[in-house]
């Protein structure tokens, strides 16, 4: 009897054993589903399903970064050194020799692509590195000089505001087929007060909001920002990178 009771014992064991390696290999097959969603929005659904880091990548996010730092300070220096506060679109820090002159966006690091966004006043900047592929992550830094990750955040406008200024530009880039900036005070009414960064070209546009403090009597808030690119809401992550998981 005992010896019965052993043989079924171990039957069941190799059933549960072989029901768990199934399980497993399933879950390692399969795909993030992002049917309907944005190229990032299916980046961040893809973050969860990667188990094992990739080295490769890890070694393009960390290029992104310091090039992201590298282009930072230098937006400082040519703001204390030479425009009286404003800061530089790419070509006016090629032109300063700030920047090799014959680099591009597209290639200042490798696998990604930097965007430079400036208000109309040009006090302030944010520089989003763009990802080639959907296994690296987006990188943003503003004047605060800090490199934020950028992940998917919410797909609905917070308030109201910001859904009424990225309708304004819609409808810009409908009549003139580009876009623009706005009335800087009318945007500051807004609660929180918003600010429209564009690209040189005007093609596309980060859309921030502020709180209160800073030089300027507003800081930067750096924890969501619109980015017309992706066409996705991005929160912003400034915790240490080795604390933030894939």
């Amino acid at each position: 009897m005992k010896e019965r009771l052993r043989t079924s014992d171990i039957a069941i064991f190799c059933g549960i054993a072989a029901l768990i390696l199934f399980g497993h290999s399933v879950i390692a097959d399969r795909s993030a589903n992002a049917a309907g969603l944005t190229p990032l929005l299916m980046q961040g659904s893809g973050i969860s399903y990667l188990p094992v880091v990739n080295e490769n990548a890890s070694q393009l996010e960390f290029n992104a970064r310091e090039m992201l730092y590298t282009i930072g300070s230098a937006q400082l220096s040519y703001a204390t050194n030479v425009a009286n506060g404003r800061y530089a679109e790419l070509q006016e820090l090629k032109n300063i020799g700030y920047l090799q002159p014959n680099v591009t966006g597209g290639l200042l690091v490798g696998s990604y692509s930097i965007t430079f966004y400036l208000p109309q006043n040009k006090h302030g900047f944010t520089l989003v590195a763009e990802p080639d592929t959907l296994d690296l992550r987006p990188f943003m830094i503003t004047e605060n000089q800090d490199v934020v990750l950028l992940t998917p955040s919410i797909m609905t406008d917070p308030t109201e505001a910001w859904e009424t200024v990225r309708a304004m530009e819609s409808e810009m880039l409908y009549d003139t087929n580009r876009y623009g900036f706005f009335n800087g005070l009318q945007l500051l009414n807004y609660d929180p007060p918003l600010q429209v960064r564009l690209n040189a070209e005007q093609t596309s546009y980060a859309l921030h909001s502020f709180s209160e403090g800073g030089t300027y009597g507003f800081t930067l808030d750096e924890s969501i920002v619109y980015i017309d690119s992706f066409a996705s809401y991005l929160a912003g992550d400034t915790r240490d990178f080795e604390d933030v998981s894939y």
